[in-house]
């Protein structure tokens, strides 16, 4: 059931002229009408008295009116504007009173001291409210490229930084996907946006696909990042085919280990992309899917320079971030709602809402894990305090809006940003993970580095991709003997081979 707060709202704005108490109670909840019919009396009297409770509320708050007594002692209600106003929700049940054709009031975010010092960076603050970061795409469910690029067409509008296409090969092993695939990266380059394409290696047509990865490894294709999603046991020649691919053109491949993670991680511009792996797992999913509502980057060096080792400090900024996170959380669910509603499709009965897994994003950059003037001991602590802070803050949350009935998911996740996510950001300031061939990752040093990253892994419930920048001449029998090795020993989820030194 829905926020009885938000549902008078709605059945009084539907009207558009006075209801009366029993008319409330009818529109509001067809439970009370049930309730009353099979002799729940108990029952019926408690929700007669929460909707009592309500609509008195919305009077003391002066959005309703009591308009008049009818017989009985009946009263009616109207809700409070005047010629010219109209009513709209700033933040959960919360609502305020603004002139017709005026934008939307934003409430006030306790962020904004943060963004001033340049240490708090909203992604994208011009649609931050009215788009997605990322959303992720069923290809196996498109029959095929004509409905693909519509429904990508579709997709644009609302989302300001990354759609994903999951098992894409479903659409590649398809005749003239060079084609399609040449005129997707224009698209993204007119509309600014970028697509990101997990493959399954071992559900494609092999001869097909080597003529589209000729192309599409060259740099020019800047706005379209195939994800490979490989297994331990893949055909080593035709692999040792696609990753010769991108170190011949100095270009990074991304690679998601199969076995590790059922659930997809995808790259935007501000970073990496996943889900949780048991909500993912669980329940029927829709044709589309939202992954990320909100990013806001925290420069970690520039909050160091201010704050130091603050972890009191750290702590209440995340917790700020969540809070700016959630007063805006219901108004863009409602935005987006409507325009899926209108223009991509309607969920099943049986099927997840398109929201019901998408989370909002804290992205650190510059946090000083491999820093040489910071001890890791350090960074951790302070991010696993305020990591559970802000758990605890979404789980507290969340269960209100459960408990209220509203069909409102609220979740904040940590992952690392990426440089590309905003101008602004302090210079790197991190040690790359160099390696020359396989008896470099088998050493003990990168054993030890990796250990680090793994431990913060665990608090980047967001995702946190490991990155490794190849040097020195290759082969591409080693190149698949490095890459087999990491899949098989160190067993990380989802990273990256960058081949541009």
């Amino acid at each position: 059931m829905e926020d009885l707060k938000q549902k008078i709202i709605s059945v009084l704005k539907e009207k558009g002229s006075e209801l009366s108490t029993a008319e409330i109670m009818q529109l509001v909840s067809k439970e009370y009408k049930t309730l009353k019919a099979e002799s729940k009396y108990n029952e019926a009297r408690q929700l007669h008295r929460k909707i009592l409770y309500h609509l008195n509320m919305l009077v003391k708050e002066n959005i309703l009116r009591l308009e008049k007594y009818g017989a009985n002692g009946q009263k009616f209600f109207i809700i409070n504007v005047g010629e010219g106003e109209e009513l709209c929700e700033i933040s959960p049940s919360k609502y305020k009173k603004r002139l017709i054709g005026d934008e939307p009031l934003l409430p006030a975010m306790p962020i904004e001291g943060y963004e001033q010092q340049g240490i708090v960076m909203k992604y994208e603050p011009s649609t931050w409210i009215d788009r997605l970061n990322s959303v992720i795409v069923r290809c196996e469910l498109i029959r095929d490229q004509a409905e693909l690029d519509i429904l990508i067409k579709k997709l644009f509008p609302v989302v300001n930084d990354c759609i994903c296409l999951e098992n894409f090969e479903s659409i590649l092993n398809k005749k003239d996907s060079l084609s399609f695939l040449k005129k997707l990266n224009k698209d993204c380059i007119d509309y600014g946006k970028r697509i990101s394409m997990i493959v399954h290696v071992s559900g494609l047509q092999r001869d097909s696909f080597e003529k589209i990865l000729a192309e599409m490894s060259k740099p020019e294709v800047s706005h379209l990042e195939f994800i490979y999603s490989f297994s331990s046991t893949e055909d080593k020649e035709f692999a040792g085919k696609i990753i010769s691919a991108y170190a011949k053109n100095k270009r990074t491949i991304y690679i998601k280990n199969e076995e590790r993670d059922k659930s997809p991680w995808f790259i935007g511009r501000a970073g990496v992309y996943n889900f949780d792996e048991d909500e993912w797992l669980n329940g029927k999913k829709p044709l589309v899917i939202g992954c990320s509502q909100n990013s806001i980057i925290v420069d970690v060096r520039k909050f160091y320079e201010n704050y130091g080792f603050n972890i009191v400090k750290f702590t209440e900024l995340l917790m700020n971030i969540s809070k700016s996170f959630l007063s805006v959380n219901p108004i863009q669910r409602k935005k987006l709602r409507h325009y899926f509603d209108a223009n991509i499709h309607s969920n099943s009965p049986n099927e997840n809402e398109f929201l019901e897994l998408s989370r909002n994003y804290i992205r650190f950059w510059n946090f000083g894990l491999l820093q040489p003037d910071i001890e890791p001991e350090k960074v951790l602590d302070i991010m696993e305090k305020a990591r559970k802070k802000v758990d605890e803050f979404s789980a507290t949350e969340d269960r209100i809006f459960n408990s209220c009935g509203m069909p409102i998911r609220f979740k904040v996740v940590l992952s690392p940003a990426s440089k590309r996510s905003d101008e602004g950001l302090s210079p790197a300031k991190y040690r790359k993970i160099e390696v020359q061939g396989l008896d470099e990752l088998k050493s003990q040093k990168t054993a030890n580095e990796i250990r680090k990253i793994k431990k913060v892994s665990a608090l980047f419930d967001g995702g946190n991709p490991i990155n490794f920048h190849r040097v020195g001449n290759m082969d591409s029998k080693e190149l698949v003997s490095e890459i087999s090795f990491i899949l098989n020993n160190y067993k990380l989820r989802f990273f990256s081979y960058d081949f541009e030194n």
